[in-house]
């Protein structure tokens, strides 16, 4: 196969990220990259490196088709999970929380934080 340009690859990224959230409705970032990465995605002519995975990750929350939510495990450690979404998002007076309510297949995810100006 011949070697495809940088551009293709993210774009070959940002199509399996999509249809393993279609799929999944959710899944950590680590397990994205893994899956995609480890062996070609089925429907892609060839796997899709990580680098190439955190552009088309970056492009796709940018244009608001999936969201990243920082999540505790029941170990304790802070996960980043990766959901297919539609945002809604209100922004309070400064001093206040940014709430971002995240609507999924699998429900919704309700996140606050501190907004700092």
């Amino acid at each position: 196969m011949a070697r495809l340009e940088p551009a293709e690859y993210v774009a070959l990224g940002r199509r399996a990220i999509v249809e393993l959230l279609d799929h999944e409705n959710a899944a950590a970032w680590r397990e994205i990259e893994a899956k995609i990465a480890d062996q070609t995605w089925p429907g892609l002519p060839t796997h899709v490196d990580p680098n190439h995975q955190s552009t088309a990750r970056l492009e796709l929350q940018r244009a608001g088709q999936i969201e990243e939510v920082a999540n505790v495990s029941r170990g304790g450690r802070e996960v980043s999970i990766v959901v297919a979404c539609q945002i809604s998002r209100s922004r309070p007076d400064p001093g206040s929380r940014e709430t971002s309510e995240v609507s999924t297949a699998a429900g919704t995810i309700r996140s606050a934080r501190r907004i700092r100006r």
